[in-house]
């Protein structure tokens, strides 16, 4: 696909992605960029992929991919890392950005997510070190923040390689 050009694909998310990817010519891979969002990654759709699966299938065939993610507890997030590491075989940055809770028992109320990521693969450094970047600043602009209970609203930053 010629530099510059944005093809929309009608389907079912994960499932018409994966033959769209599978259509590709190598050469047309590296020319690719992926955005996958699902806020629960893990979850098959109808065709029966998983986001995280089509992210990792992408990757592995050199698509610049990035997979966003949320989550509510730090037990659904250390699924989400545990299926990463496990269908990715390196090269792949991710960051996180949390309130400094377990759950969202924790907060006292829901404000709709506890914490959130995105994995990257097959980007520049530049992009990885903007995303870097990101996450440090939105650390400091709320360090030492409150929620309108009261309650922590710091967030805490987190980086690392697969």
């Amino acid at each position: 696909m010629p530099k510059g050009r944005v093809r929309l694909v009608h389907g079912d998310g994960a499932s018409a992605l994966v033959d769209e990817l599978a259509a590709l010519a190598k050469e047309e891979a590296s020319g690719t960029f992926l955005h996958v969002d699902p806020y629960r990654p893990l979850e098959s759709g109808r065709g029966g992929e998983s986001s995280l699966g089509l992210f990792a299938g992408a990757a592995q065939r050199g698509v610049g991919s990035m997979l966003w993610y949320g989550f509510d507890a730090t037990s659904e997030r250390a699924l989400v890392l545990d299926a990463l590491r496990e269908q990715i075989a390196g090269g792949a940055w991710y960051g996180e950005v949390c309130l400094r809770a377990e759950d969202l028992s924790e907060v006292g109320f829901d404000p709709g997510v506890l914490g959130c990521g995105v994995v990257m693969s097959n980007v520049g450094e530049e992009a990885l070190a903007a995303c870097s970047r990101l996450g440090e600043g939105l650390a400091s602009a709320y360090a030492g923040a409150r929620l309108p209970n009261g309650r922590d609203g710091a967030l805490e930053f987190e980086e690392g390689i697969f």
